[in-house]
């Protein structure tokens, strides 16, 4: 599984390579779901307007999620800023690539608020395969 969004602002946030970042939480239809840690690739810079960042291993935060299938795709879930200032990913979209050994699938979720602050939850609706 990789988690992936364009960041549309952040406003107020790191300028190095420590950023914390999103913590995501995912739920699927069957019941399954799974929760990472704050998603930052320690190596560069992720969060900075225009930017695509992707995550796929443990070592950037993924580890609660990685392996997760979400049999049936993700229904919804929420995300978590835990950086400082103020975050927006681009069009309200949080993606994720799903990999069940055979194929890849790839779903988005929308964020209910376009915008958030440190430690504040938004929940994640509207999920739907791309």
């Amino acid at each position: 599984m990789s988690i992936y969004f364009v960041t549309g602002s952040c406003i107020g946030c790191e300028t190095g390579i420590v950023e914390d970042g999103l913590k995501v939480t995912l739920l699927s239809l069957e019941g399954s779901g799974c929760v990472t840690e704050s998603l930052d690739d320690p190596s560069k810079v992720d969060y900075f307007q225009g930017q695509e960042a992707r995550f796929s291993s443990q070592e950037v935060g993924l580890a609660g999620c990685s392996g997760a299938t979400l049999e049936g795709g993700p229904i919804g879930g929420s995300v978590m800023w835990t950086g400082t200032g103020i975050f927006a990913a681009r069009f309200r979209e949080i993606c994720m690539e799903l990999d069940n050994g055979e194929y890849k699938e790839q779903w988005c979720c929308e964020m209910v608020e376009s915008a958030f602050s440190t430690n504040q939850a938004v929940l994640l609706e509207y999920c739907g395969q791309v």
